[in-house]
This record gives structure tokens, C-alpha cells and sequence, in this order.
């Protein structure tokens, strides 16, 4: 009995420990973050994508995750490692220029996560 009892408290412990939402996922968003930011720079580096660059300082572009699932940029969808559940669509990714250079600005959501 008392076996039993050690090994149910014993399973008891690990699955409370590989429970998803004690986990943090902070590492991997901001890997799905810098990989939607290298999608985005691949995108508007294709031919036929030069619209989305700004020309003037200040000028400002949008590229939404849509965007790349649409051209084919992303080939797989992006998934919140906390619910495996879809990423917003509409997460995005602004491109500006600003004294001549572009300066990229991600903000992702995915469940209850958004870029902060």
C-alpha cells in the first residue's frame, strides 16, 4: 500500500510539473518574434514586394502574419507554444525608415501572449 501510494504521489508531482501553464514560454515566443521578423525581411526583399518598403524617413509599412502565410513566405503557421493554437493573423510586423534605414518593429500575438 504504501508503494502505491509513493508512486501515485510520484505521478501526482511529475504531472503537476509538466502542466503547460506552469511553464514559461518566454524563450520561445521570442523565437517565433525573430523568426516572423526574418519573414518579414525575406518578404519585402522579394521581387514584386517593393510597395512595402518605405522610401522617406518617417514613412511607415505594415506586414501582417497574414501577409506572409498569403504570399507563401511562411510556409507553416505559427503556433503559440502554450496552446497550440493558432497565432493571430493579424500580428505584425512595422517597417519604418528613419534616417535612412529601416527599423523593424515586431509585435506578435499568440493566446494570452503579445510582444511587450
Amino acid at each position: 500500500m504504501k508503494k502505491l501510494m509513493s508512486v501515485l504521489f510520484i505521478i501526482f508531482l511529475l504531472t503537476g510539473c509538466l502542466n503547460k501553464k506552469d511553464v514559461d514560454y518566454t524563450q520561445d515566443y521570442k523565437k517565433l518574434e525573430t523568426e516572423f521578423l526574418n519573414l518579414t525581411k525575406k518578404f519585402i526583399q522579394l521581387d514584386g514586394n517593393e510597395n512595402h518598403i518605405p522610401k522617406e524617413d518617417g514613412e511607415l509599412s505594415s506586414i501582417s502574419l497574414r501577409l506572409l502565410y498569403n504570399s507563401d513566405v511562411a510556409k507553416e503557421k505559427f503556433v503559440d507554444p502554450a496552446t497550440d493554437k493558432e497565432c493571430d493573423e493579424e500580428s505584425f510586423v512595422h517597417v519604418k525608415m528613419e534616417n535612412g534605414e529601416l527599423v523593424y518593429n515586431v509585435h506578435l500575438t499568440c493566446g494570452t501572449y503579445t510582444t511587450p
